[in-house]
């Protein structure tokens, strides 16, 4: 006789909990409350309820999912409250931007003559980084050292300045946003995604502002529960090219010479 073969036991299709999330969900309930609060919709949403019922009209149909015999599927409305909700280094070097930017194949723009500087020849366009980031012809990182030259600190200075830009930027999604807050642990594609998609928000919201708040207040992103970005790893090996050493010394002098402004004598 053949023996029969246990059964296995099935596990659930949704799990009974979640069955009732159409009753005790927090979109359904807490969410349904928010909407009769100006204040708090706009405290959770970072928008107004007028502002999210236009951004739903115009990505609704986007998101929208078939129900099926199955489940019913979480509606577009839900859809865009979870999204707004949550998201309120050597990565250079094995990303195809980095592998671009070492190839040449970038298409940057071409070599150009800074004006009033025209004993200097043609320079690259660059990119600013700091000391993670390897030297490269079209890569700036700072000087190395505590024992620099004043000319030498004085470039460092500029870069960092205009690296604060950056730090500037991320702070003000991070405060808007949420999962700039913390550690990403989505892949770097689905990272591109989000970052652009906050950007797209970024601007929308800020047409949506303009004369009431037409920009955001810099206490909303540098206190101190807003972090900035964290210092990456070292990108890799730093052995630069003679050409790029001597890029980096040309814009120096640059801005100790002719790209020099009257206050940075006072900082450095």
């Amino acid at each position: 006789m053949s023996r029969r073969r246990p059964c296995s036991v099935r596990r659930c299709w949704v799990h009974p909990i979640l069955r009732k999330r159409l009753q005790r969900g927090e979109y359904h309930v807490l969410v349904q409350e928010l909407h009769l609060d100006d204040h708090l919709f706009q405290q959770n949403f970072r928008m107004s309820n007028d502002v999210f019922d236009e951004l739903l009209g115009k990505v609704g149909p986007l998101i929208t999912k078939a129900d099926t015999h199955m489940r019913l599927s979480i509606g577009p409305t839900e859809r865009l409250a979870i999204c707004l909700r949550s998201s309120d280094s050597g990565s250079l070097r094995n990303s195809a931007f980095g592998e671009s930017l070492r190839d040449g194949s970038l298409q940057l723009p071409p070599d150009t003559v800074i004006p009033g500087a025209e004993r200097l020849a043609l320079l690259p366009h660059v990119f600013v980084g700091d000391e993670a980031f390897p030297l490269m012809d079209n890569l700036l990182r700072p000087f190395p050292g505590r024992y620099l030259t004043r000319e030498r600190r004085m470039f460092n200075y500029r870069l960092s300045r205009a690296m604060l830009v950056v730090e500037l930027a991320f702070g003000i999604l991070s405060s808007q946003w949420r999962m700039f807050r913390r550690v990403i642990t989505t892949s770097p594609e689905v990272t591109e995604l989000c970052v652009k998609a906050a950007c797209v928000l970024h601007n929308f919201l800020r047409r949506k502002t303009i004369g009431r708040q037409s920009r955001t207040p810099i206490a909303e992103y540098t206190d101190e529960a807003t972090p900035t970005l964290c210092d990456a790893p070292r990108m890799g090996s730093n052995n630069a090219s003679r050409r790029s050493i001597q890029l980096r010394e040309t814009f120096c002098s640059y801005f100790n010479e002719e790209g020099a402004v009257p206050w940075q004598q006072n900082v450095v």
